[in-house]
């Protein structure tokens, strides 16, 4: 799974910040903050899925609103 939309979410994330905040963030610490509350979740049982697209389009949506919490702060 992490091998599969790593590389996806590390661009879509990059993607969310504006350039004179590159320096100042680090995409690699929003994705894994992605897959580590993914995976609680999971645990929990608070989600089911019909294959890899609604996989990836949860994957996305959490990863945007990690990074929009990052750019507010």
């Amino acid at each position: 799974l992490y091998d599969r939309f790593a590389p996806r979410l590390r661009a879509l994330a990059r993607r969310q910040f504006e350039s004179w905040l590159e320096p100042k963030v680090d995409h690699e610490e929003a994705v894994q903050s992605t897959f580590q509350s993914f995976f609680v979740r999971i645990r929990e049982g608070c989600f089911s899925f019909d294959g890899w697209d609604a996989t990836w389009a949860l994957l996305a949506l959490m990863t945007v609103r990690k990074c929009r919490r990052r750019r507010e702060r």
